[in-house]
């Protein structure tokens, strides 16, 4: 009975962290970066990246994949979290896998494109996507294993994360979150 207690509070805490879940699917990761903001390194500049919102501004073909990616994964957090709530440890984990793998970019994007992007996302832009995506594998193999405490902590970092990549790459598709990052 103190296991259902502790991870219905879990479930608690991570809701107040907050995934916006009641925004439109189409507004995640307003996304666009033009070339000429990209640095002789093939880099955006990401000087600004912890100080004020950035707005990402990409072809409209690679905005497109990126936005896919998105409600991708925003559809799989909501799976996930249902699964977590129901001690449902095979689910929750292959759920966190899929999102863990959710590359729609690698598979949709000739190498040329990936190229482009990769060049055009500041670099904190990319290291909060991969330790997201990180997260999402080893809460996988969490809930695999039934540690549904460290499961429960990981999707709270992961829906952070959400949040603060929200607050810093899409603030005008998600402008409540500016100040909550």
């Amino acid at each position: 009975m103190y296991q259902t207690w502790k991870l219905l509070l879990a479930i608690s805490l991570v809701l107040a962290l907050g995934c916006s879940r009641n925004q439109p699917n189409d507004n995640h990761a307003g996304t666009e970066k033009t070339i000429a903001d990209a640095d002789g390194h093939g880099h955006a500049d990401d000087s600004t990246a912890d100080s004020k919102p950035e707005t990402l501004v990409l072809p409209e073909h690679l905005s497109t994949v990126l936005r896919a990616e998105m409600r991708e994964i925003d559809a799989g957090m909501g799976r996930l979290l249902s699964h977590l709530a129901l001690g449902d440890g095979p689910r929750a984990a292959e759920v966190a896998e899929n999102i863990h793998n959710s590359f729609i970019l690698k598979r949709n994007l000739s190498k040329q494109d990936l190229k482009q992007l990769l060049g055009l996302l500041p670099a904190k832009f990319i290291q909060m996507d991969r330790a997201f995506h990180a997260k999402a594998g080893k809460l996988a193999q969490d809930a695999n294993s039934g540690d549904f405490t460290a499961a429960i902590s990981l999707y709270g970092e992961m829906a952070q994360a959400c949040v603060s990549c929200h607050a810093q790459y899409a603030a005008a598709q998600f402008p409540a979150l500016a100040t909550n990052d």
